[in-house]
């Protein structure tokens, strides 16, 4: 029994090994550790958010509200990279929110709404 289990250890230390040689393992921290161009404010919000994509110089098509589900709730096609969105009439919750660039980007964020 004994030797099981040492054989079963080796070969996983030997796997382990091997995965961080080939470089397979995956670094969840390092997704977010990306820059966001998008900021949303006040978040949570009760009546209005700013939505804020100055950094860059890209013009913003529209900004869509989608519920948790999926369903766009709020869809709108600004003047400005800044932008004051009434959001009063949306139920409390969790909504992402994506902002599409005129390059054909686009940035998602999430919303709480009290």
């Amino acid at each position: 029994m004994r030797n099981i289990i040492f054989f079963i250890f080796y070969i996983f230390i030997g796997i382990t090994q091997l995965s961080a040689q080939t470089g397979t393992r995956h670094n969840p921290m390092s997704l977010q550790n990306e820059e966001k161009v998008v900021l949303i404010s006040p978040n949570p919000a009760t009546n209005q958010i700013t939505v804020n994509a100055s950094k860059v110089s890209t013009k913003v098509n529209s900004i869509a509200i989608y519920s948790i589900i999926g369903n766009e709730v709020l869809n709108i096609r600004p003047e400005s990279n800044t932008v004051v969105m009434n959001v009063a009439n949306l139920k409390k919750g969790k909504y992402i929110v994506k902002t599409f660039f005129s390059n054909g980007n686009s940035e998602v964020t999430t919303l709480i709404k009290n």
